[in-house]
């Protein structure tokens, strides 16, 4: 018995381009963070990056750089 058929295809998955456009404020402050990062300004650039988490949770390359 088949629980769901979805014909072997597997689940689409997003593409670095499938992504929406950041705002311009959190596009800002992900520039800034970057900027505080290449500084090695670590604890800050934490900081700004949470900053653009609270704009855009579901924006995952917020998240990544922040873990970096």
């Amino acid at each position: 018995q088949k629980l769901n058929d979805n014909s072997g295809n597997l689940p689409n998955k997003r593409h670095k381009g499938d992504s929406k456009q950041l705002s311009p404020i959190v596009e800002s402050l992900k520039k800034h963070a970057n900027t505080l990062f290449e500084q090695e300004e670590y604890k800050r650039a934490i900081d700004v990056y949470n900053q653009a988490i609270a704009h855009c949770s579901n924006a995952a390359v917020l998240y990544g750089n922040r873990a970096a």
